[in-house]
């Protein structure tokens, strides 16, 4: 979509080890977090796991 929605928003976090995190306003219940590569797009969620750098 061109208009952003509340699909697009999302909470950055700072964690204590200095990562920042990102999860979905939307779905922040779920406790599901995105997956950024180095180039700045976005990983598939099977391809990431927890504590992954």
């Amino acid at each position: 979509s061109q208009t952003p929605n509340e699909e697009c928003l999302f909470l950055e976090r700072l964690e204590e080890n200095h990562y920042n995190t990102y999860t979905s306003k939307k779905h922040a219940e779920k406790n599901w977090f995105i997956g950024l590569k180095k180039n700045g797009s976005s990983k598939l969620g099977p391809r990431t796991h927890f504590g992954q750098k």
